[in-house]
């Protein structure tokens, strides 16, 4: 099965932290990909309130590539291979 539609680029999509979250995962092919509910949001144009990226990297390796590159990976949900980079933040006002 191929793609066959593509969602126009997004102002979400190039955050900095996606757009360092995304080319992280691209290193030895993961071939990183938008799913879940901020395609579907995407498409209804609806808020964008997550995120969700997935890619052909297991769970281990992306706790190594976060650490990798500075980030702290936290298994949200491990067991079903879901990792979440940790930014740092500072509290909006």
């Amino acid at each position: 099965m191929s793609a066959k539609h593509t969602i126009s680029l997004q102002p979400w999509m190039q955050l900095p932290d996606v757009k360092r979250v995304m080319d992280m995962l691209e290193e030895e092919n993961g071939i990183p990909r938008f799913v879940g509910g901020c395609v579907r949001n995407a498409l209804l144009y609806e808020p964008i309130y997550d995120i969700d990226i997935g890619t052909v990297h297991r769970p281990e390796k992306v706790i190594e590539l976060c650490e990798k590159h500075g980030l702290k990976a936290i298994p949200t949900g491990i067991r079903h291979g879901t990792v979440r980079p940790l930014f740092r933040r500072v509290p909006a006002k």
